[in-house]
C-alpha cells in the first residue's frame, strides 16, 4: 500500500471517528434536556388532569393518588422519554453530518493499487482523493466559522 492510500484512509477513519463521537455527545445533550422537558409537561399535566377530573368517589380518588405518587417515584416515564429522545438525537445527528459522513466513507472504501493488500476497497482512487480534499475543506470552513468567529453576523454596532 502507498503513503497515499494509507493518508487517505486515515483520514477516512479519523473523520468518521470524530463525527461519531460527536454525535453520540450531542444526542445525549438533547436527549437529557427533552427528557427534562417532557417529563415536567408529563408530571404537570398528569396532577392537573387528575384534580380536574374528580368524580367524587372515595376508592376513584385513592387509585388515583396512588397511580400519580407512583409515576412520580418511578423513573419508569422518564427512562421511556430518555430512550426515545436518543434515538431521536442520534437520527437529527446523523442527518445534519450527512457530508462529513459521506466524505469520510469515501476515503476509508479507497481502493488498493497493491496486489497484495488484504482489503480491496470499491472506491476509486481519485475519488477518494477527491474526498479526503472535500474533508480538509470542510475542517478548514469549521475551524474559521467555529473557532476564529468568521461567521455571518452583523457589523459592529448594528442593532436593529
Amino acid at each position: 500500500m502507498s503513503f497515499s492510500s494509507i493518508l487517505i484512509r486515515s483520514i477516512g477513519a479519523a473523520t468518521l471517528g470524530v463525527t461519531a463521537y460527536e454525535i453520540n455527545y450531542k444526542s445525549k445533550e438533547h436527549a437529557v434536556f427533552e427528557t427534562r422537558q417532557n417529563t415536567a409537561d408529563y408530571m404537570s399535566d398528569l396532577y392537573v388532569k387528575h384534580n380536574a377530573a374528580s368524580d367524587g368517589h372515595i376508592h376513584t380518588e385513592k387509585m388515583k393518588e396512588k397511580y400519580r405518587d407512583w409515576v412520580m417515584d418511578n423513573n419508569y416515564v422518564a427512562n421511556v422519554q430518555y430512550s426515545k429522545n436518543r434515538v431521536s438525537g442520534v437520527g437529527e445527528g446523523l442527518l445534519s453530518n450527512i457530508i462529513p459522513i459521506v466524505l469520510g466513507f469515501g476515503a476509508l472504501m479507497a481502493q488498493s493499487s497493491s496486489k497484495v493488500s488484504l482489503y480491496k476497497g470499491f472506491v476509486p482512487p481519485a475519488i477518494a482523493g477527491i474526498c479526503a480534499v472535500g474533508i480538509g475543506f470542510l475542517a478548514v470552513a469549521n475551524f474559521v466559522k467555529n473557532v476564529l468567529g468568521f461567521e455571518h453576523s452583523e457589523p459592529p454596532g448594528f442593532y436593529p
